[in-house]
């Protein structure tokens, strides 16, 4: 019997028959940092767009169809849990590459790369918890009172 990869391939462009079969069985996805938010399959749809894109592709269908692979095989591989970011994108360089779009996998792989070394320099370190001394209480104290007055134009 035919993988879905193998179906698709021999079939660019296929629609599904039964509308059900094309609504997706992901409904959320987990960010980052924990949070659930609504899955859309557009997004990947982009991902994958702005990647062959980076290398001279110009088919919008053919990334709508491997953005509807992407979310068949997470479906399959996740049932009702919400996938993380990093498995999603994990699966579309699985796709990319099965379904023989090398460069496109190469340049959405580079593109991930840099993100997470973007990421990495923008992430917040939490300040480190130390005891204030008396010269740090005295720089944010000031403890005379200067009763003149200046002018500004001195």
């Amino acid at each position: 019997m035919a993988t879905e990869t193998e179906m698709l391939r021999a079939t660019p462009g296929k629609e599904f028959a039964d509308s059900d079969e094309r609504e997706s069985i992901l409904t959320h996805v987990k960010k980052r940092d924990g949070r659930l938010v609504p899955f859309e399959r557009s997004k990947i749809a982009d991902a994958i767009f702005k990647a062959a894109s980076a290398v001279g592709g110009e088919n919008r269908v053919l990334a709508e169809d491997l953005a509807e692979v992407v979310t068949m095989f997470l479906g399959k591989n996740y049932g009702d849990k919400a996938p993380g970011i990093e498995d999603i994108q994990d699966t579309v360089e699985k796709v990319l590459i099965e379904m023989g779009h090398a460069r496109t996998a190469k340049a959405y792989i580079l593109y991930r790369d840099r993100r997470a070394r973007v990421r990495e320099t923008l992430q917040v370190r939490k300040p480190v918890e130390k005891k204030n001394d008396a010269t740090d209480i005295s720089l944010l104290v000031g403890t005379e009172s200067n009763d003149q007055l200046n002018s500004w134009d001195r």
